[in-house]
């Protein structure tokens, strides 16, 4: 846990799976892999799960939709494009930074 993720490729998608058991692991990769637009899966593990990093043929946000935490997702989409699909294996808070 807690390695550098460095992405290689141009099109990726990542996707944030707490709480699943290997079972239905294998499950959602299985699903993702029968896509046509997908080219190779990174799978690491978390303290609470799994992230997926999806190497893709195309831009699109398939696996994402269906897969992804939905809250990290729609938050995502308020966030500039810079900092969006992006995986924490840390995450640092301040709370003076926090706006509420």
């Amino acid at each position: 846990m807690n390695e550098e993720i460095n992405i290689t490729d141009e099109y990726y998608q990542t996707i944030d799976l707490d709480g699943i058991d290997k079972i239905e692991l294998a499950r959602i990769i299985g699903k993702i892999f029968r896509l046509k637009c997908n080219k190779t899966i990174e799978v690491r593990d978390t303290y609470k799960g799994y992230h997926l990093i999806i190497y893709c043929r195309k831009d699109c946000d398939l696996c994402r939709l269906l897969y992804d935490d939905q809250n990290r997702y729609t938050m995502d989409l308020r966030r500039p494009k810079h900092l969006r699909n992006i995986l924490w294996t840390e995450k640092y808070y301040d709370i003076a930074e926090v706006k509420i």
